[in-house]
């Protein structure tokens, strides 16, 4: 009878320990569905993070195009610009023509620089005076 209970005693601790190691198992099994779960959120993150740099770099790319049209628009009106200052130079000159007064090309460019220097330095005053001296 001793070993008959012997042999149950250690079936018994053998059915436990297999019962433990299920347990275990499935604790195991739980915590990898849980790491799954976790991966996929990240996976889906990832994807949107992904999604989103896209956008930003097709942002950024129209912000460049934008960039370069608007350099090409400065170009062009610095053009008309300097065509402008040309015919405003021609036109004071026959002006002072008409006037009697015989200047040369050299000092009428030389009277639009000066206006132009003055011009500046009012600008550069007044944008760089304290807000109270205004």
């Amino acid at each position: 009878m001793g070993e008959v209970n012997h042999e149950i005693d250690k079936i018994v601790k053998e059915q436990e320990n297999l019962k433990e190691l299920h347990l275990q198992m499935y604790e195991n099994l739980k915590i990898l569905l849980e790491n799954q779960k976790y991966n996929v959120e990240n996976e889906t993150l990832v994807i949107s993070n992904q999604k989103n740099i896209i956008k930003n770099q097709e942002t950024i790319v129209n912000n460049q195009v934008n960039i370069i049209n608007n350099q090409k628009l400065i170009v062009e009106n610095q053009i008309s610009l300097s065509v402008m200052l040309k015919l405003q130079e021609m036109i004071l000159n026959k002006l002072s023509k008409l006037e009697g007064n015989e200047i040369s090309e050299n000092e009428v460019k030389n009277l639009i620089n000066s206006l132009k220097e003055n011009l500046r330095s009012e600008i550069h005053t007044e944008k760089f005076q304290s807000p109270n001296t205004i």
